[in-house]
């Protein structure tokens, strides 16, 4: 008997089995976090812990008592606490210059002493993993806040990062936008509703952040949500598994509520694209082979007037090919002006081989990102910017 019928690959049942598998993969992501101040929540905390090699099929733990349980599970890794070694002394330091704790060399101690408690820490649970780091101790979301984005003192003025934390960034199309929301996640932003129907494959691995060759097959909002809980378990992720404009999840669903929201779309839908423009401010991000470009488009005034009847005409077609949509994006979309030499040379090379999908690479895709979050931040601080800006690497950096 061959190795592939000992194990089954190929046969009906192995394929079910993998199909069932990758349909769980469209679960929302959600954390739960057990605030150790209550004794209802501790209590919640060691059950949880308890149940974990049940719900996970890991071995199951030696001992029985909530002690004995979370001492194994710190030896297993899956429950991490790095609260009182890293933690605490990172956050006061944050708060004092960086000589005082030198010439204070017992007070360090005796601050972990006194704040390496559960009243200043939750731990917070992340259902997706079945073991390492399943369970993490963390500081309060006030003081993790503070201390995670410390470094942006100087940079950030208080007001604009307080506007940045309440700010809802609605992110259609999570190609690009996998790399747009991330980095707000980690410039402070904490309330996002992430949108995208298509799932990893291996050709996304070049461009998307956080590629995982154990996510292929996953969908791409679910997998950003996961990585940006975990950078940030505070956050208020809605996570929509499912495209802009199918279903109910209309533009007016999108926007509606209370509050500042930021409406970036970057789906490849041109159609939605023109829709969105024409409802509400909007940013996109463009990588454009070794460039990026970042775009504001104000409502009603899609993509800077370059939109006309015709192409409007052109877009209400469902059976559009994909010649036609390459050139509506380049000349309208982007702008030819807006384009490298460069890049419109491989565009052309790529839609002679017939390729499906348009050249990128992730550099630019980031570079895009990085220019967009930044005319973002300016935006808060009250800073004028321009509508439209190409940045292209290969120029900058030739040596003629």
């Amino acid at each position: 008997m061959g190795r592939e019928a000992v194990l089954g690959i190929g046969t009906p049942d192995y394929l079910r089995r993998a199909e069932a598998a990758n349909a769980r993969h469209v679960e929302i992501p959600h954390v739960n976090i057990y605030h150790l101040s209550q004794s209802s929540e501790r209590d919640a905390f060691a059950n949880a812990l308890r149940e974990t090699p049940q719900k996970t099929g890991v071995l199951p733990w030696k001992a029985d008592s909530p002690d004995g349980i979370i001492l194994d599970a710190l030896d297993r890794g899956v429950f991490v606490d790095t609260f009182a070694a890293y933690q605490l002394p990172d956050l006061a330091t944050s708060k004092r210059s960086k000589d005082y704790f030198k010439s204070h060399p017992d007070l360090m101690q005796r601050y972990g002493s006194l704040f390496n408690r559960g009243q200043y820490s939750n731990v917070v649970e992340f259902p997706w993993k079945s073991n390492q780091g399943r369970f993490v101790r963390i500081l309060n979301k006030e003081p993790f806040y503070e201390i995670n984005y410390s470094r942006n003192r100087h940079l950030i003025s208080k007001e604009a990062q307080e506007a940045l934390r309440k700010t809802k960034f609605i992110v259609a199309g999570m190609g690009v936008g996998t790399a747009c929301a991330y980095l707000l996640a980690l410039t402070g932003a904490e309330n996002f509703c992430v949108i995208d129907g298509g799932v990893k494959k291996n050709h996304d691995s070049n461009r998307l952040l956080g590629s995982n060759v154990g996510e292929i097959g996953l969908n791409h909002a679910v997998s950003w949500a996961r990585m940006a809980l975990e950078a940030n378990p505070y956050m208020n992720i809605e996570c929509h598994p499912q495209n802009a404009g199918e279903g109910n999840l209309t533009l007016d669903k999108l926007l509606e509520g209370d509050g500042n929201k930021v409406f970036l779309e970057l789906t490849d839908d041109l159609a939605f694209k023109l829709g969105a423009r024409m409802t509400t401010d909007t940013r996109m991000a463009t990588d454009v082979g070794f460039g990026g470009v970042m775009h504001k488009d104000l409502k009603g005034i899609p993509f800077q007037g370059r939109m006309t009847p015709d192409v409007i005409a052109t877009l209400q077609n469902p059976d559009i090919d994909f010649e036609t949509k390459t050139q509506i994006a380049s000349q309208v979309m982007v702008g030819y002006e807006n384009i490298p030499a460069h890049y419109l040379k491989a565009l052309g090379q790529s839609q002679e081989s017939g390729a499906p999908f348009w050249p990128q690479i992730g550099a630019a895709a980031f570079l895009s990102a990085a220019m967009t979050v930044t005319a973002i931040m300016m935006d808060l601080e009250g800073e004028k910017t321009n509508p439209e800006v190409l940045v292209d690497l290969k120029k900058q950096l030739a040596n003629r």
